[in-house]
């Protein structure tokens, strides 16, 4: 959400938090994106200087806020974050949207992925489905996260 939006969304855009763990951002990720109907997401990367992980969502089935929307715009919730890997789920479908894809278009040196019904399906700016891993465990999930965060 711009500044210049109000309402619901700006308001729930503050949904989100921060931590140096993966563990419990994978745990925690996991839980909420198995057990609700919305969408959510969780980014790694670093913040002044730290290993940081952003969690967050807008309680929304078809749209959580991107990392452009987290870090670059006008009163970013996240302006000093360096992103390097951004995942969100998908509670009904397990491809990039247009959408998910234009937001790839805006900062292509992220690695992107959905995570859907246990799987986690990458994709970028030009394909909505690269390839997909498997994704049993928040072990499987941690493993992910690190190889992306290389």
């Amino acid at each position: 959400a711009s500044k210049g939006e109000k309402g619901r969304d700006y308001w729930d855009r503050k949904l989100y938090t921060t931590t140096n763990s993966v563990y419990n951002a994978a745990n925690v990720f996991l839980f909420v994106a198995d057990n609700t109907s919305v969408e959510w997401t969780l980014k790694g990367g670093y913040m002044d200087g730290k290993r940081t992980f952003i969690l967050g969502t807008n309680n929304n089935r078809n749209r959580v806020s991107s990392m452009y929307g987290l870090t670059k715009v006008q009163e970013a919730l996240f302006p000093t974050f360096i992103p390097i890997i951004d995942i969100h789920s998908h509670p009904y479908n397990p491809f990039a949207s247009p959408e998910d894809m234009d937001n790839a278009r805006l900062l292509r040196d992220i690695r992107y992925g959905i995570y859907y019904k246990d799987n986690i399906i990458n994709y970028t700016d030009q394909n909505n489905s690269t390839y997909s891993i498997k994704v049993n465990s928040m072990n499987d999930l941690m493993r992910y996260i690190f190889q992306q965060l290389r």
